[in-house]
């Protein structure tokens, strides 16, 4: 049994996922409106659960995915921990509310046998992997990534939160943290950078694995959302998201592919990958570093 918790990107990003691959789907029953508002749902509709006790769903599960605001996924993730049910989650990211808290909850699954994976999902795209290839045979030695994003000034989602685990930095900017992991293996963090601007604000780092950098920058604000990728200055990948273009409400969302295949590739196997499982704390431990030295800068320019 597999039950999904959280009723946003839960249901139509992971439900899809799921289902397609041939699974059925557990949710609470309060979930169901929000299900039936979604015309794109219903063709998953005879795989989907709902289930009114949902005090009891958690222990009764062989899989728990994790889709709701980080203090609630990691409350439900310590829930599991204490009892070891279920025996295997997956929880969105960020894992907590701050990396530190991120990294104690890590401890405490690892030391209750409980397996965990978080989808960080840009690796899982093609642009990604043909980028991993040309990295690993020499075929370049600079990658630069530049990612703008038309938001909303103010929202009152606990992702525009950075105290709730929200902002650009903790929400949106930890995908690319992630992904230097994913490209450059072992490397070493050598600069970011934060600057506040009239419209939103920009977040950049670069990192270094022996010759190859990697350097990347996220802006909030932007008229136009774009996507770009370029090694050695020829651009491997440009589009509106890292995903295609952005989905009208009832399409299906172009996430759901990239979520099979994190699912295919880091769940659904007998044995988790160690590589993937370091890379996972590796990504937790360098968005702790990232954010001391943001905090670091940030005190020194108040000075």
């Amino acid at each position: 049994m597999i039950a999904i918790f959280g009723h946003g990107f839960g249901l139509y990003g992971h439900l899809p996922a799921l289902a397609e691959l041939g699974h059925d789907i557990y949710v609470p029953l309060r979930y169901r409106p929000a299900f039936d508002e979604r015309a794109e749902l219903e063709t998953y509709r005879s795989t989907v659960h709902f289930i009114d006790d949902e005090a009891t769903l958690l222990s009764k599960v062989k899989l728990a995915v994790l889709v709701r605001r980080p203090a609630d996924n990691e409350a439900i993730a310590r829930q599991a921990a204490a009892t070891s049910l279920p025996p295997q989650l997956v929880i969105e990211k960020p894992l907590a509310t701050t990396p530190q808290a991120a990294l104690a909850l890590v401890s405490t699954l690892r030391g209750a046998g409980v397996r965990y994976a978080t989808p960080y999902l840009l690796e899982y795209c093609n642009w990604a992997r043909d980028c991993k290839h040309m990295i690993a045979t020499g075929q370049g030695v600079e990658t630069t990534l530049d990612w703008s994003f038309n938001s909303p000034k103010t929202t009152e989602s606990w992702k525009a939160k950075p105290e709730d685990g929200g902002g650009p930095l903790n929400y949106y900017f930890i995908h690319l943290i992630a992904l230097a992991g994913f490209l450059l293996g072992d490397h070493r963090l050598v600069e970011c950078w934060t600057k506040l601007e009239d419209r939103g604000c920009e977040i950049g780092m670069a990192a270094v694995s022996g010759a190859h950098r990697f350097a990347a920058t996220f802006c909030t604000g932007m008229a136009d959302s774009n996507f770009s990728v370029a090694i050695d200055g020829v651009t491997a990948y440009n589009a509106e998201t890292p995903f295609g273009d952005v989905p009208r409400r009832g399409d299906r969302d172009p996430r759901i592919n990239v979520l099979k295949r994190f699912y295919a590739s880091e769940v659904f196997c007998k044995d988790a990958d160690p590589v993937a499982t370091e890379r996972g704390r590796q990504t937790l431990k360098c968005w702790a570093e990232v954010v001391g030295r943001l905090r670091h800068e940030n005190t020194r320019a108040d000075q």
